[in-house]
This record gives structure tokens, C-alpha cells and sequence, in this order.
């Protein structure tokens, strides 16, 4: 490959893939997924079947495709999403049930995560932000220990199954493969034992101390 080294990222197109997206997923240790985000390249969402997202396509409260000059998470983008993720937790069972208890939220050191406006939205909902330490996300973040797995493996299966049909998997199509396969491998009971294999049990614990404090 002949490249110039002034440009810093070199993309090659291929017949089954012309586009990336980023996703945002949250749950809770109980099982119950949270609002999903598809971060897609795009001025706007133009198309009717990207709109309402989480009503036509059977996606938890409060999931959205998000139109993102670069379908990269950036401070704008996050802080965009902020107020439907805060609403789709608060709307989850049995937190729905308690709207004056606080809950706890943990997620990695990505500098967007931990911009004021964003946090702010969040302790609104009464919603407390907890950031985890560097370098652990492999063994404080549950869905790294069993969900992921599953999630590769209905990826790999639906995708060979698409490519038999279309000649290219866009940005769009990954959105729908993506949705499809989180709805098929975000079992209750995987994520809850998810749960008890990672690192978070007695920082949850701490947590609750502190949720109690503050209700």
C-alpha cells in the first residue's frame, strides 16, 4: 500500500462494508436493558424508519439513532443524548416505581462521559454518575464478561445471513443488525450473572450506601 504519511487515517472501501457506527447500551444488575444510541454519519435523520426508533423497531425507551458528523461520541453528541437516556432509566421496571430513590450509574473514564451539562441532566433524574478507574473496564464492566460474547456471536450469525441478500452491509443496515442482535443476546438472566462474575458487587454495595445518603 502507497500512502501519504501527512494523512492520518487511511480507510480502504470494500464491497461489504462502507461505513462504521459507534453504540451506546446500558442495563441494569437486575437484567433490564436500558436505551440504546446509534451514533450513524449523517446531517440528519431523513429516513421514516430511523425516526421514533425505539417504537418501530421494539428498542427499549428512549433509544434513538443519532445523526453525528463522524458517527464518533464527542462532548456535543453526548450531551444531545443526556436528557432521552436519563428518561429511559428512570422509565425501566421497578425504577420507574421509586421516581424520588437515587440511582447509580457507572461508566469508563471517556472524557465526554464526564461533562458538567450531561451530569447535570443526570443528577436531575437523580441519577448519580460513578466513574470507574482506568484500564479496569475488562473487569468492572459486566457486559464485557458474558453479554459481549454473545453479542459477537448473533452478529456473526445475522450478518452472514444479510450478505446473502445484499451486496453492502451501509451504516444503515448495521444499525438494524445491531438492534436485532442486542434484543437476542440481552437475556435477563446472562446479564445478571454477568453481573456477579465482574468486579462490581461490593461497589454496587458502596453504592447503595451512598444512593441512601442521598434520597
Amino acid at each position: 500500500m502507497v500512502a501519504s504519511k501527512h494523512v492520518k487515517k487511511h480507510q480502504m472501501n470494500k464491497d461489504d462494508n462502507r461505513g462504521s457506527i459507534t453504540i451506546s447500551r446500558s442495563g441494569l444488575a437486575s437484567g433490564q436493558e436500558g436505551p440504546r444510541f446509534f451514533l450513524v454519519k449523517a446531517e440528519k435523520i431523513e429516513n421514516n424508519a430511523f425516526k421514533n426508533f425505539s417504537k418501530q423497531h421494539g428498542a427499549p425507551e428512549g433509544s434513538a439513532v443519532i445523526a453525528t458528523p463522524n458517527a464518533y461520541m464527542t462532548d456535543k453528541v453526548w450531551n444531545e443524548i443526556a436528557s432521552a437516556f436519563a428518561k429511559g432509566l428512570r422509565a425501566l421496571p421497578v425504577v420507574c416505581n421509586y421516581p424520588d430513590l437515587w440511582m447509580a450509574m457507572t461508566l469508563d473514564g471517556y472524557g465526554s462521559h464526564l461533562q458538567g451539562e450531561a451530569l447535570q441532566v443526570f443528577h436531575d433524574h437523580k441519577i448519580l454518575i460513578v466513574k470507574e478507574e482506568g484500564d479496569t473496564s475488562q473487569v468492572c464492566q459486566a457486559y464485557d464478561k458474558d453479554v459481549a460474547k454473545e453479542d459477537k456471536r448473533h452478529h456473526r450469525s445475522i450478518l452472514s445471513r444479510v450478505r446473502v441478500e445484499v451486496n453492502m452491509v451501509d451504516q444503515w443496515m448495521l444499525v438494524l443488525v445491531a438492534n436485532q442482535v442486542y434484543s437476542l443476546s440481552y437475556v435477563c438472566v446472562r446479564v445478571f450473572f454477568s453481573y456477579q462474575n465482574s468486579q462490581l458487587t461490593a461497589f454496587l454495595s458502596a453504592c447503595y450506601v451512598l444512593i441512601y445518603l442521598f434520597a
